[in-house]
């Protein structure tokens, strides 16, 4: 079964084999809440915003996603490597854990995560390639089929 969602931050659609629609405004806001939570797309908005995130102590920062939300990033305190994220869905915690970490064009980058929600593992990710920078062009990505 071949299933095709597109999301550019303010709009999306999703093809199925049932037909294709756009995304309701329900499922657009928790698209662009799971994607201000991912690693990278975190770190970019911590980038461009150096002002926001608040040491708490020695190996925990308090930042702020693009949507407003507030996440705490845990780092290493001897290698000053990422460990993880925590932050709240639904009410409950969200704790993710980073591992596996390898170089891609000169960034370290997780090609491992663990994900725990209200203390059970929800989700283990484990990627096998990650291409950055690739020249991948917006219009082409939302073509629809």
């Amino acid at each position: 079964m071949k299933i095709v969602l597109a999301f550019n931050s303010q709009s999306g659609w999703v093809s199925s084999p049932q037909g294709q629609q756009d995304l309701p405004d329900t499922a657009l806001t928790q698209i662009r809440s799971e994607a201000a939570h991912q690693f990278l797309t975190l770190m970019s908005h911590v980038s461009k915003n150096p002002d926001r995130p608040v040491a708490v102590d020695a190996g925990t920062l308090q930042l702020t996603t693009a949507s407003g939300e507030s996440v705490v990033l845990k780092v290493d305190g001897s290698t000053g490597q990422p460990e993880g994220l925590e932050y709240s869905r639904n009410g409950e915690q969200v704790k993710e854990t980073f591992g596996d970490w390898r170089d891609v064009n000169g960034l370290k980058v997780p090609f491992k995560t663990e994900i725990t929600q209200g203390g059970k593992t929800i989700q283990t990710s484990v990627a096998s390639e990650i291409k950055l920078n690739t020249n991948l062009n917006a219009e082409n990505l939302s073509k629809k089929p």
